[in-house]
């Protein structure tokens, strides 16, 4: 089992929209070999701040991000990952989310 400690910082910006947001973050995950490859499960939690300006009013956030997904080793050079992120309390952005995508060697 493989345990990460890190932050995130995000910035947004648009049309009459600013959104700063930091926070720190821990993700844990556990690699399962299957064949010639592997999947790996992992699990992650965040405390994020968020100080908003939207059409010229300030405002402050405060969100928990839950995150589940699995990087799938399909060879050694391609793996696939999938993640879902369920945000408790966000006020601003989606309440849940899906991401899918390839790791590709450069």
């Amino acid at each position: 089992m493989l345990i990460s400690a890190g932050g995130a910082l995000g910035v947004e910006t648009g049309d009459d929209i600013n959104v700063l947001t930091i926070g720190p973050t821990v993700v844990v995950s556990q690699r399962f070999p299957v064949g010639s490859g592997g999947i790996t499960p992992y699990g992650g939690l965040g405390l994020m701040f968020s100080n908003l300006d939207v059409l010229g009013e300030q405002d402050t956030d405060f969100s928990v991000p839950f995150r589940f997904g699995a990087e799938f080793e399909m060879a050694p050079e391609l793996k696939m990952v999938t993640e879902i992120q369920l945000r408790a309390s966000d006020q601003v952005n989606d309440d849940f989310s899906l991401a899918i995508g390839v790791n590709l060697p450069f």
